[in-house]
């Protein structure tokens, strides 16, 4: 293994055999990140230590949120006790491998932070609730046990947010239930439900007495198919949701049943999810089916009534 003097003058020597954009965007996941890191090495040394704390004041990704601390986690608190139990609670890394959410979402990688070492910043606690689901689902994939995990993670956007209640970085509550397909099987309504079901209990312990839930189909099944979920979460959470058949935010997103959920009378969105191939997708397993959502802990924290 080259000592870092060797790699700089390896990484030196490279540039000075004229290396094209197309020959340093191929190179292996080490070969490039020994580039990058010689780059931001020496970039890093001509940063006057004087100037950090203007970078600081310049820099929305490292500035505290203007959200008080203390009710982000009274609402992150309500949500992993109503979480738990139904589902694993997984303290999940602040990184993802790079690439995950482009791949998995469709997502720009311009809206993703990311970082050298071969990984990018977590940008959706789904995206890595995923990626633990599919790998015990590969650990067991006869199992008829759906696997079902949860978390809060806190985590940063690229792309410029305008709204009041949007910032660069912020707390998402999430869940993911993964298994495989059966014949029969009522995988997304029960999803649907369970999720929904942790959602409504959370809100309403925040007091939020009425939460709306709205449930779209982009399966594109006949009517019946959601008026029959539809009245399910209505007998079970007590709170009858919408259907709405004319949704498009979220198409080649989700792929099947999904919803929203808001409170306020259905002013302020705090919640999404449904069902995605991303299971599938990542053992490349056609039968894998996964349901994921997430919640706004940061909205919820600014407009909590409880």
């Amino acid at each position: 293994m080259a000592v870092e003097g060797e790699s700089s003058e390896w990484a030196r020597s490279q540039f000075r055999e004229g290396l094209s954009l197309e020959q340093l965007v191929a190179l292996p996941g080490t070969t490039f990140t020994s580039f990058a890191m010689q780059i931001v090495r020496q970039r890093a040394a001509q940063v006057p230590v004087q100037r950090l704390i203007g970078r600081y004041l310049a820099n929305r990704f490292a500035r505290p949120t203007p959200v008080p601390a203390l009710a982000i986690r009274r609402v992150e608190d309500v949500f992993i006790d109503r979480a738990c139990g139904p589902f694993e609670l997984v303290a999940l890394a602040p990184l993802v491998p790079f690439g995950t959410h482009s791949q998995l979402t469709g997502i720009s990688q311009n809206r993703m932070v990311t970082a050298l070492r071969d990984a990018e910043v977590a940008g959706d606690p789904t995206v890595g609730l995923t990626l633990e689901a599919a790998v015990r689902r590969r650990q067991q994939p006869q199992s008829s046990d759906p696997v079902r995990l949860a978390a809060t993670q806190r985590v940063t956007r690229a792309q410029r947010f305008t709204g009041p209640d949007s910032f660069a970085h912020f707390t998402l509550g999430a869940l993911v239930t993964a298994a495989r397909a059966r014949s029969g099987d009522r995988f997304e309504a029960d999803a649907l439900v369970a999720h929904a079901a942790i959602y409504v209990n959370t809100l309403r312990t925040l007091g939020f007495d009425h939460p709306t839930l709205t449930i779209s189909d982009f399966a594109e099944r006949p009517t019946t198919f959601c008026e029959t979920i539809a009245q399910r979460v209505e007998d079970d959470l007590r709170t009858t949701p919408s259907i709405d058949t004319t949704r498009t935010a979220g198409r080649g997103y989700y792929d099947g049943l999904c919803f929203k959920i808001a409170v306020n009378d259905g002013d302020l969105e705090v919640g999404d999810g449904g069902t995605v191939t991303w299971t599938a997708q990542l053992n490349q397993s056609r039968p894998e089916r996964c349901f994921t959502t997430g919640i706004s802990i940061e909205r919820l924290a600014l407009h909590s009534r409880g």
